[in-house]
């Protein structure tokens, strides 16, 4: 499935979030991070807490990013090789 600017946006806040803690690649997979624009997530490209909010609805849906807690989430596999596509997928 491809990711609109604004999907990929938020994804690469959550891949690249301080509070992933050095983490990277698939260890990333799973890490609660907090959630929201107060919080630290900080896109480039979404603008206001309107827009966060309804393009983390729809990463959510997606099954891109799960709800972890009150206040976190975390970037599940198939969000993490929406971010990534496998070059053996033709992504």
């Amino acid at each position: 499935m491809t990711l609109t600017e604004l999907e990929r946006d938020l994804l690469n806040a959550i891949y690249n979030s301080d509070f992933q803690d050095g983490l990277m690649g698939i260890d990333t997979i799973g890490n609660a991070v907090w959630s929201g624009y107060e919080y630290g997530i900080f896109p480039k490209v979404v603008k206001g807490t309107r827009q966060y909010s309804a393009v983390m609805s729809q990463l959510v849906q997606k099954g891109y990013v799960d709800v972890v807690g009150k206040d976190c989430i975390a970037l599940t596999q198939e969000g993490y090789d929406a971010l990534f596509p496998s070059p053996q997928l033709g992504g």
